[in-house]
């Protein structure tokens, strides 16, 4: 409910502190449950509560790490430790019990105002698992609500915002919820998924709060209509209205939530804007449409005479074998005729060079290469005469051959991992090729799901020579200052071994610029648009962008701005109930700044970093700007950096698994966006143009953290377009997170700059070799168990 679950790291924490210093730990547990700790409460806490203690327990309480936040104030216990107190409080024989530390709390905090207090005692009924009271205390804030000044119904409605993912309680009535849910939404006038559950009744909004309600804007209002395409079905369409044209009221600002009920009964909220579109489970031509106030419409539409339609035409490829795979290649054509694609064979030969090839000019054909361990060997055992020039064609590899390296004929290629079938498949087994290839033929080959990038290129072996080389002319005092400065150029390259070289320092401006505040106020701005966002990013870099989690603390590393993820169950890929422990995730991928900061400490020269990893050379990032997520690095890159972080840090620092990635994504409350279940334009970096989700793509990647309006529900930002990025586990063993250089894929989630919105929603995989690049498509984020921030 209100108490998260605590992480590993700290029940370590509490024991350490246990062992070190139990009176401490006695005095920190009868403080466990008010939200909020004054240094008056302690005082008199220690005094009656663990007299034995002395004075210096009051201080070493406050200044300890079982503490997450402090003022002048007051102090805010680690939640993961005020569970584990609370629970020797109410399990086990302690003493003073629970409820002798409830009655004291009761009594020291009732000078606190209603909020706190019913904060106080929301915790209490939780931890007990009183549910009665926990839904009469819910009530009671709808009450309180009801008659108290304005500031304290934002307060009340501020604390549901706050307290909400974890409202949920056996026994309390979906009603309540429902009421509680919507009385905060139209008290600040926030209308995110967060303010119903998608499945719950369209009903009016409380009497008393009708009257207040926040007056109605004219940005508040959008016109309604309703298509029925044969393609998608039918699809309720939302925009701002012309002059005089009849349209919805919505209470507050877009976006709003809008209530779509349907003939039968059924019916769901969705978070409506000007350009949203819906589509409907089912055909219907009357709706009741109504807003979270509790108004109320009814569309009517009818539908038009389905139109003819014609044959689907086949598509067309052409598959190069090699002689020895005439057979297979064969089988495999069959197959794929049967499914309306036409394959045309063609045999390559000693005789007949691999430069004659090449692609098809016909661009109603496409090229196709069936990779087996008998077309590499017949493709090693050519001279370098023999083997050049040479086309790139992309590879569909039907059995367990390695992919050409650098070092052999084919460069980078694009390639369809086929290795578990085989063309003798049954129908079901060869249904993921078709649809990959099907996307591929169809010149949609981005979205390909088993797409793969084969090697990027074989690593420096003489680097380190050559820096040992640089570096002894540094020495020599007889060097020129150009050749100096040419040094210093290419061990930047290379990565300079020098201590405390190449490190950029990172100050924080006390207080910002008018130019950077204003900066930071235009992204707040739901109306600034993709291409402004984009450039806004690259201000902020040149003028020094001062967002926490975006460049590096004062010893020169990654400085990372941690979001907690609370435990609890989520439906992983909308199926299976997953229990997750509690983590830290970071607010936004890893930025170029941070990861040259690995580059610069000789990351990628520290062998203990790359244990179990292929090492390859780095690769610049294709956009420079220190703010932008480093794009260019694979799995493998990735991981070392973790490691090295890990190091620095002195914590677990990690990629997270696809489960914690989603669980993340999703806020826990199944969402499919990060605003909510359907794609909305202009709201993530993605190429909205390529299926006509909108009109944005901006073709590139932005600044990290620029649509700062549209964060999950913990805060997360970036979990939607941007980049991929990349998750520790394999992709059908998800336990597998080890790091090995068996090239077995690995997974990446959150879509990409270069894909389209499908890719970008929450439950979406992508699978690739751990060694891939991917057009600068690929970054990551890092989790972390428990951070010492």
């Amino acid at each position: 409910m209100i108490w998260r679950s605590p992480s590993r790291d700290e029940h370590a924490l509490l024991a350490a502190e246990r062992a070190s210093n139990p009176a401490l730990v006695d005095l920190a547990r009868v403080l466990s449950l008010p939200p909020r700790i004054e240094p008056l409460l302690i005082r008199n806490a220690r005094r009656e509560l663990v007299p034995e203690t002395t004075t210096e327990t009051e201080s070493a309480l406050w200044f300890s790490e079982l503490i997450t936040t402090r003022n002048t104030r007051e102090a805010v216990m680690n939640s993961g430790i005020a569970r584990l107190l609370t629970d020797e409080l109410a399990h086990e024989t302690v003493t003073p019990d629970l409820e002798q530390v409830w009655r004291f709390t009761c009594l020291h905090t009732r000078h606190w105002n209603a909020v706190d207090r019913l904060e106080r005692n929301l915790r209490y009924f939780a931890i007990t698992g009183n549910h009665p009271c926990f839904g009469d205390a819910l009530r009671d804030l709808l009450r309180l609500a009801s008659t108290t000044e304005k500031d304290t119904r934002i307060a009340l409605a501020r604390l549901v915002r706050r307290l909400l993912p974890s409202l949920t309680c056996d026994g309390l009535a979906d009603e309540t919820l429902e009421a509680v849910r919507r009385f905060a939404a139209l008290t600040l006038g926030e209308f995110g998924d967060w303010t119903t559950s998608a499945r719950s009744a369209a009903t009016p909004a409380p009497a008393w709060l009708a009257g207040l309600l926040p007056e109605l804007k004219d940005d508040s209002h959008l016109a309604i209509t309703l298509h029925h395409d044969q393609s998608v079905g039918t699809v309720l369409a939302l925009r701002y209205p012309e002059a005089g044209e009849d349209a919805i009221a919505f209470p507050g600002a877009l976006p709003a939530r809008l209530h779509v009920g349907l003939p039968n009964g059924e019916g769901q909220w969705h978070t409506v804007a000007d350009g949203s579109r819906i589509r409907l489970t089912a055909a219907a031509s009357r709706l009741t449409l109504t807003t979270l106030d509790g108004r109320r419409w009814e569309l009517l539409s009818e539908r038009p005479a389905p139109a003819a339609t014609e044959p689907e035409k086949p598509l067309r490829l052409r598959l190069i074998h090699a002689p020895e795979d005439a057979s297979s290649a064969r089988e495999l054509a069959m197959q794929l005729q049967q499914h309306r694609i036409d394959v045309e064979l063609q045999q390559e030969s000693d005789a007949r060079p691999l430069s004659s090839l090449a692609p098809s000019t016909d661009l109603s054909t496409r090229t196709l290469r069936l990779w087996t361990r008998a077309a590499r060997s017949h493709s090693t055992t050519r001279s370098d005469h023999q083997a050049q020039p040479v086309a790139v064609v992309p590879l569909l590899r039907a059995d367990d051959a390695e992919w050409p390296s650098s070092d052999h004929s084919f460069g980078a290629l694009q390639a369809f991992d086929w290795s578990h079938g085989h063309p003798k498949a049954n129908v079901e087994d060869i249904a993921p090729l078709v649809d990959a290839l099907k996307h591929w033929l169809a010149d949609d080959a981005r979205m390909a799901p088993e797409i793969i990038t084969a090697a990027q290129g074989a690593a420096n072996a003489h680097s380190e020579d050559e820096i040992a080389a640089l570096l002894a002319e540094l020495d020599n005092p007889t060097t020129e200052p150009p050749r100096r400065l040419a040094i210093g150029d290419r061990l930047a390259e290379l990565g300079d071994p020098r201590p405390g070289v190449g490190v950029r320092e990172f100050d924080v401006p006390v207080e910002l610029t008018p130019e950077v505040a204003a900066l930071l106020a235009e992204l707040e701005n739901p109306g600034t648009e993709p291409p402004r966002r984009l450039a806004i990013g690259d201000e902020l870099a040149e003028l020094g962008d001062p967002r926490l989690g975006v460049g590096l603390d004062e010893r020169g590393l990654p400085e990372i701005d941690w979001v907690e993820i609370p435990a609890g169950p989520f439906r992983y890929q909308g199926e299976e109930t997953v229990e997750l422990p509690g983590f830290f995730l970071a607010r936004y991928p890893i930025t170029n700044r941070q990861y040259q900061s690995f580059i610069d400490a000789g990351g990628y020269r520290e062998g203990r970093w790359w244990a179990d990893l292929k090492r390859p050379e780095p690769e610049e990032s294709r956009w420079s700007q220190s703010n932008r997520p480093r794009t260019g690095v694979d799995w493998y890159e990735a991981t070392a950096f973790c490691r090295w972080l890990s190091a620095q840090r002195g914590v677990e620092i990690r990629l997270p698994t696809e489960r914690e990635w989603e669980r993340a994504a999703t806020g826990g409350e199944g969402r499919t966006y990060p605003w909510g279940a359907d794609y909305r334009s202009g709201l993530a970096n993605v190429d909205e143009s390529r299926n006509k989700d909108g009109t944005w793509n901006l073709e590139q990647t932005t600044a990290v953290g620029v649509y700062p309006h549209v964060a999950s529900a913990q805060g997360v930002l970036d979990l939607s377009g941007n980049v991929w990025e990349w998750c520790a586990n394999k992709y059908d063993e998800l336990e597998k997170v080890e790091a090995d250089t068996a090239d077995d894929v690995r997974m990446l989630r959150g879509g990409s700059w270069l894909y389209n919105p499908e890719f970008a929603g929450a439950s979406s995989r992508l699978r690739y070799r751990p060694d891939s690049r991917h057009h600068h498509s690929f970054g990551f984020r890092v989790l972390s168990p428990a951070p010492k921030v």
